[in-house]
């Protein structure tokens, strides 16, 4: 039952033009609907007509409908086919079922498939048509508030989760840097205790400002980890050549980039990858560049490679043993993906063609900063 006073919220009188489509095969209850209509509130209102479901979702406005009155006597049992039909086609368009024999199980049954109003033809007319579509708007109308607020609810905890997973990168490597302070220090090595303590502040202090961003530049990313290279070779027995190869189409200032995504690639590039070079010929090349629409970011070095042939299980661990890092990376992309709707991030890590090292391939969706 509605209450009397719902006829008078101006929005949901719809003022506006509706636009109704009928589906139903009986010649005459177009012009005894159409009656209906132009005896009740929403006279202005264009009213189509269609003899069938398939004929109804093949037509191009049926995404831009007002409303659909579904005639259900002709359909011989239940209709859940015909209803998840409507539903691909028109997701958003609320549906009025017309019939005159359907059992309580099958009431219960349409309205989970998305039927706001079930109307008796028998007993229906212009009031309770009114009352019906008033009641259609409505309930559509809340359901789409309700999943609106659901929606950002879930973005929301999806960037809460993306930041912590962010955060959890910084124990991470920090756990890594202050073993080799703790080196120098043992070893009396004060000068590059203290020069490594300077350059270690100045990466602390870049990490905790990003960690704060969803997104940063890709210049202040590229400033991040060349001072992160820079810190690990102080660190490092074995010395390695590292290239940084940005497309001159870029202009790094202006395009974005979740902060430390690039840099547990980097570190086991570095750590796994160049450490039975011991300085030889270990070489890694960061390389960022525009590529089909998107911004590819390609972590290459020269090292033993992913062993095979177990390369998935060596993708999971990366190196022999178990990243933390790369763990979060790839559950952070996961989360990035499901935020951007459609514009989506991609990671592959595999062995080089030639087998001579590591490839790690991020491909990002353009951002501007």
């Amino acid at each position: 039952m509605i209450p009397s006073s719902s006829t008078n919220d101006p929005k949901l009188m719809k003022s506006d033009r509706l636009n109704i489509l009928l589906i139903s095969p009986f010649e005459g209850s177009a012009s005894f609907i159409k009656q209906l209509i132009r005896n009740g509130l929403y006279q202005t209102s264009n009213l189509q007509t269609s003899q069938s479901v398939s004929d109804s979702i093949i037509q191009p406005d049926v995404q831009w409908l007002s409303l659909i009155l579904l005639d259900a006597r002709s359909f011989p049992g239940e209709m859940e086919f015909e209803l998840d039909q409507l539903r691909q086609a028109a997701p958003l368009v609320p549906i009025i079922m017309l019939s005159n024999e359907l059992t309580a199980g099958q009431k219960e049954l349409y309205v989970r498939k998305g039927v706001q109003e079930i109307l008796d033809v028998n007993s229906l007319n212009a009031q309770r048509l009114d009352h019906a579509i008033l009641m259609a708007l409505h309930r559509h109308r809340i359901r789409e508030e309700l999943h609106s607020s659901l929606d950002f609810m879930d973005q929301k905890v999806d960037g809460f989760h993306s930041q912590l997973l962010g955060n959890q990168m910084n124990p991470h490597f920090i756990f890594n840097l202050m073993s080799a302070l703790q080196y120098y220090i043992l070893n009396s090595q004060k000068e590059k205790a203290l020069s490594f303590i300077t350059q270690f502040s100045n990466l602390m202090r870049k990490s905790l400002d990003h960690s704060r961003e969803d997104w940063i530049t890709l210049e202040d990313e590229i400033e991040f980890l060349k001072l992160f290279v820079e810190i690990q070779r102080q660190r490092l027995d074995f010395e390695f050549q590292i290239e940084f190869k940005v497309d001159e189409r870029l202009d790094v200032a202006d395009y974005a980039i979740p902060p430390m995504l690039v840099q547990p690639f980097v570190e086991n590039a570095i750590i796994h990858g160049m450490r039975n070079k011991r300085g030889v010929d270990g070489k890694i090349i960061i390389e960022i560049k525009l590529k089909k629409g998107n911004i590819q970011c390609r972590v290459i070095d020269n090292g033993d490679g992913l062993k095979l042939p177990r390369v998935a299980e060596e993708q999971a661990k990366y190196g022999g043993r178990k990243s933390h890092a790369l763990n979060i990376t790839r559950e952070r992309i996961a989360l990035l993906n499901k935020s951007m709707r459609g514009r989506q991030f991609d990671m592959k890590i595999m062995n080089r063609k030639d087998n001579a090292g590591t490839l790690v391939e991020l491909c990002l969706p353009i951002m501007e900063y």
